[in-house]
């Protein structure tokens, strides 16, 4: 659920506002400029299961080769070196 806040600049009466249309007699945005709201929860992101803390498999599987037995082969040679 995102809570709606409005900043603190934001005109008493829309008529004071920038973007207030006195022709048409209404604003000329489809959502108010001082209309703020907090970020819409992110999902939780799925890893397939051989790409889980490869950072190229984050979203989709690695293509050709895998990329995680290649990363724990570097980092076992730099800790036994």
């Amino acid at each position: 659920m995102t809570e709606v806040g409005y900043a603190s600049d934001k005109p008493s009466d829309c008529a004071y506002c920038y973007f207030f249309s006195a022709g048409r007699k209404k604003c000329k945005r489809k959502e108010c400029f001082y209309r703020i709201s907090s970020p819409p929860l992110r999902r939780k992101v799925t890893h397939w299961e051989p790409c889980e803390g490869c950072p190229y498999g984050k979203h989709t599987p690695c293509l050709g080769y895998c990329i995680v037995k290649a990363m724990k082969e570097v980092k076992e040679h730099r800790n036994t070196g």
